[in-house]
């Protein structure tokens, strides 16, 4: 040191290595470090908050990967016929890369295309139509069936008025003297052993009333002019109404054939005009069942014929052509199959792309599942970036990013954007790191596979922000900090809210302080043992 000191001052001009001016310069040392002592103890930095551009930014690196990539396998074993691509050769999207030999899966598909030319032939065949004799055959049938159908309607009215007249005679004629009536209500002539079934019977003839009574007025206007929707609810009534009567009349003899009535002579009278009014009934509900049977069976022969014209009109009926047009489809799907089996023995690319591997050569076995050809995008590159935990919050898709390639060097910025993040992180020396897929905005040739990638992602930036250097700033926990403001000779405490944090060093101040306060540094001890917050 001493020598250092002398050294220093043999090179001094004369002039400063006069005895006056070194002694007035000690003193003045001497003099400043004793007013500095006896007023702080030391000099303290001070500073005035900045207003202007605050970028918080996120710097990570990552190589460069392309955005798509593909290792291309056979989907069965088979010899290599062709292989049409090298590594480093440019191929475009569909491009056949590689072939197997085919010659026995293009024979199945010879065949499978002639059965499909031949079930083809078959349905236009049936779909060729009619001939006009089978056409006058099936109208004339359709004809037939309505007239029949007619005639069937024609004949319900009789059918009707005849139940009715015959229902009528037996009810209100033939056992008018098993009942009497008084105010509507029904009461047996004779006493029988079961009171129980007797009461049921008087009420079932009480409501029997009724139901004739509506059954007459419901059918009184009915003819052979009526339409066929009043005919069908005739017949259905009359159905019904005859299969009341038939009830009543089935319980009636029940009735009278009990023990308690065997030996009554005046019953047994009452049994005989039971029994021809049952017999009559019988014939009148069987009349009406036939009527029923053969209306439905006109319906559906006219609705047979006419849906028979109909397809034959068509052509052919349109069952036989949908099993036809089931077999065309049948034979198509075997064509496709059989296409879909030779195209395992081809490979194509699925992108444009530029080939960096091919692991087959024409004549050898190529294995299914194997890979034979690798091959990349072959414009479109990105980078994947790996986010500390501690700045994945401050990520978002669509942060612009610039980044820079280590091959180029610092001064070739590239542009891109922040397309992905993933949502769960991965662990790497038990630090979790979530992945960002970063993408280059343009196609550049000289981004390449493999390169390193130096990732600037800008995630917040504000204008006109007010900021100050952390080492003014005692950042706290809850988001907002301490600062020293000088007022006169005094330093004063304040609190201020504190925002996005600058690639700079800057943090914001986003309130708290005034551009003009004058704010002292935080002392180096206080500022070593402050916590660093990330600010959201």
């Amino acid at each position: 040191m001493k020598q250092t000191l002398q050294s220093f001052f043999i090179k001094l001009p004369t002039f400063f290595r006069n005895k006056y001016f070194l002694g007035v310069l000690g003193v003045s040392l001497i003099t400043f470090v004793l007013i500095s002592r006896s007023t702080s103890g030391s000099v303290e930095e001070t500073i005035k908050a900045k207003e202007g551009l605050i970028v918080q930014t996120v710097k990570v690196t990552g190589p460069v990967t392309p955005t798509k990539e593909a290792s291309l396998s056979f989907e069965k074993t088979g010899t290599v016929s062709s292989v049409n691509v090298e590594v480093g050769g440019k191929v475009y999207s569909g491009q056949v890369l590689a072939t197997l030999g085919s010659q026995d899966v293009y024979a199945s598909l010879l065949q499978a295309k002639a059965s499909l030319a031949n079930q083809q032939a078959t349905l236009d065949q049936l779909q060729t139509g009619a001939r006009p004799e089978e056409l006058a055959i099936k109208m004339q049938t359709v004809e037939n069936a309505k007239s029949n159908l007619a005639v069937t309607y024609g004949s319900i009215p009789d059918s009707i008025r005849d139940a009715d007249s015959k229902i009528s005679d037996a009810i209100k004629t033939k056992i008018s003297s098993l009942f009497t009536t008084d105010g509507g209500s029904y009461k047996l002539t004779i006493t029988a052993c079961n009171q129980q079934f007797s009461s049921a019977i008087e009420i079932k003839r009480g409501i029997f009333e009724k139901t004739l009574s509506d059954f007459q007025k419901n059918t009184a206007s009915i003819s052979s002019l009526s339409n066929e929707i009043t005919l069908d609810t005739g017949l259905i009534n009359t159905y019904n109404v005859t299969k009341d009567t038939t009830s009543l009349l089935d319980d009636i003899s029940s009735l009278l054939s009990s023990s308690c009535l065997s030996n009554d002579a005046n019953v047994s009278s009452y049994r005989t005009i039971v029994s021809t009014a049952r017999a009559t009934i019988g014939a009148v509900f069987s009349d009406i069942n036939t009527k029923r049977a053969a209306l439905t069976t006109a319906k559906n022969t006219l609705e047979s014929a006419s849906r028979d014209l109909e397809l034959t009109k068509a052509g052919t009926d349109k069952a036989k052509i949908r099993a036809q047009e089931a077999l065309v489809a049948s034979a198509e799907a075997q064509v496709a199959s059989v296409q879909a089996n030779m195209s395992k023995n081809v490979l194509t690319a699925p992108f444009n792309g530029i080939i960096t591997k091919v692991d087959i050569t024409k004549g050898e076995t190529a294995s299914a599942g194997k890979s034979s050809v690798t091959l990349i995008s072959s414009s479109a590159f990105q980078v994947e970036a790996k986010i500390p935990e501690i700045d994945i919050a401050k990520l978002a898709v669509g942060n612009p990013v610039k980044v820079t390639l280590d091959a180029y060097g610092d001064n070739v910025v590239f542009d891109a954007v922040v397309s992905r993040v993933d949502p769960s992180a991965t662990n790497e020396s038990n630090v979790p790191v979530y992945k960002a897929i970063v993408s280059f905005k343009e196609i550049d040739s000289r981004i390449k596979s493999g390169m390193t990638a130096n990732v600037t992602v800008v995630t917040a930036s504000k204008e006109k922000a007010l900021s100050l250097p952390l080492r003014f700033v005692k950042v706290q926990t809850d988001g907002s900090g301490i600062v020293q403001i000088l007022s006169g000779k005094e330093k004063k405490v304040a609190k201020v809210i504190l925002g996005i944090r600058g690639e700079d060093g800057a943090i914001e101040i986003i309130s708290g302080l005034l551009p003009t306060d004058i704010v002292v540094a935080i002392q180096p001890g206080e500022r070593a043992s402050q916590k660093e917050n990330s600010i959201k």
